[in-house]
C-alpha cells in the first residue's frame, strides 16, 4: 500500500466550514473526496466544470465577479477558505497575461479582503515555479524569481496573502494525480501514453519532488488542525528528473520503459520559459507535522492503487460536464 495521509485528530468544532474554490480542478475534487466527514460542513465552488461529490455541497460562482463571490462568501460564513482555483496553464498564462493576472492576482485580492474583514484562515496553494530553478532544495526562505508570467502572478497572490492576514497558510507544492475532469496531470499524460505504446520525451535536465494529490490533501487538512501558519513547502523525499519520473511510472504500471526518450527541456518549443531545479526541501513541515514524508515510488504505488480500488471511476463519475454559458 502507498503512502497515505490520514487526519491527526477528530477536531471539527473549531474550523467548521470549510470553502473550496476550484472544485473540479484536479486539487479541488480531490481534496473535497478526502476531507469528507460528517463533522464538517464541505462547499466547494466551481464554474465552468459542475460535479456532485458525497458529503460535500457544490456551488456555481464565477470568482471573476467580486460580487458574486463575496454575496457568496457572506451567505456561507466558512471559518476557513481553501483557494485552489487559478489559471495554471502556463503558456496560456504567458500569452494571455492580463486574463491570467485576474485570475491568479485580482481574485486572490478579493478572497483575501473577505477573510481578513471576517477573521476567516485562508489557505492559499502556490507552486515550486516561484523559484529560478536554478539549485533546486528550496526552502521557505528562499528568494522566488519567477521566470515566467504564471509564477509571477503565483508569487504576487502569496505577497498578497502575507501582507494582510496573520491567520493564512501558503503552501508551495508540485501535484500530480486524477482528474474528475477529461484533462491529464502528467502522470496521467505519461500513463495514457505508455498503455497506448506512444513514445514519450523525458527530460533529463530538470529536477522536481511532486505529491500525488491525495497526500497533499491529508497534509493540509493536518496543517490546518494542527493550527500550522505561515509558508510552507510540501513535497516528496525524492527529487527526481521528468525523465525518471516516467520511468518510475512504466516501473508502477509494468509498462516498457523502452518508450520513454532522452529529452531536455531546453531544446523544447514551449512558449513560457520554465525554471529547471524546482524540487522543493519539506523539512519544515515535517518536523511541524512529525510525520516522514513519502518518497516517488510511494506516491506513484498509491497512485495506481486509487486506480486499482475504483477510486479513478467514482472521481469521473463526480464529473458532470461543463456549464453552457
Amino acid at each position: 500500500m502507498g503512502f497515505q495521509v490520514s487526519p491527526s485528530s477528530d477536531i471539527y468544532s473549531e474550523f467548521d466550514h470549510w470553502v473550496v474554490t476550484g472544485a473540479s480542478g484536479l486539487l479541488g475534487a480531490n481534496f473535497l473526496r478526502v476531507a469528507a466527514h460528517p463533522k464538517r460542513l464541505l462547499t466547494g465552488i466551481f464554474n465552468k466544470h459542475p460535479l456532485a461529490l458525497p458529503g460535500t455541497r457544490t456551488i456555481h460562482a464565477d470568482l471573476l465577479c467580486s460580487r458574486q463571490i463575496i454575496d457568496s462568501l457572506d451567505d456561507l460564513k466558512p471559518n476557513v477558505i481553501f483557494h485552489f482555483a487559478a489559471a495554471t496553464n502556463v503558456d496560456w498564462c504567458q500569452a494571455h497575461q492580463d486574463e491570467a493576472t485576474k485570475m491568479n492576482v485580482d481574485v486572490t485580492h478579493n478572497l483575501v479582503n473577505w477573510a481578513e474583514l471576517n477573521g476567516c484562515l485562508f489557505v492559499l496553494m502556490s507552486t515550486d515555479s516561484i523559484f529560478d530553478g536554478v539549485t533546486g532544495a528550496y526552502i521557505e526562505t528562499s528568494t522566488p524569481h519567477p521566470c515566467n508570467h504564471y509564477a509571477a502572478t503565483k508569487w504576487q497572490a502569496e505577497q498578497i496573502v502575507i501582507d494582510a492576514l496573520d491567520e493564512y497558510l501558503v503552501v508551495r507544492a508540485n501535484i500530480f494525480g486524477w482528474n474528475a475532469q477529461n484533462k491529464l496531470s502528467l502522470a496521467e499524460w505519461i500513463l495514457t501514453k505508455l498503455e497506448t505504446k506512444q513514445e514519450i520525451p523525458g527530460f533529463i535536465d530538470t529536477t522536481f519532488a511532486p505529491l500525488l494529490v491525495n497526500t497533499l490533501s491529508g497534509l493540509l487538512i493536518r496543517m490546518v488542525e494542527q493550527g500550522c501558519r505561515g509558508v510552507f513547502h510540501a513535497a516528496s523525499t525524492t527529487p527526481i528528473s521528468k525523465h525518471e519520473f516516467a520511468l518510475e511510472t512504466a516501473r508502477t504500471f509494468n509498462l516498457s520503459e523502452r518508450l520513454v526518450l532522452t529529452a531536455k527541456l531546453e531544446d523544447s518549443e514551449l512558449l513560457a520559459p520554465r525554471p529547471l531545479h524546482t524540487w522543493l526541501c519539506a523539512d519544515k513541515l515535517a518536523h511541524h507535522l512529525k510525520i516522514d514524508l513519502p518518497t516517488i515510488r510511494q506516491e506513484l504505488t498509491q497512485f495506481k492503487r486509487l486506480r486499482d480500488t475504483g477510486y479513478t471511476t467514482t472521481l469521473k463519475y463526480a464529473y458532470k460536464g461543463s456549464v453552457v454559458t
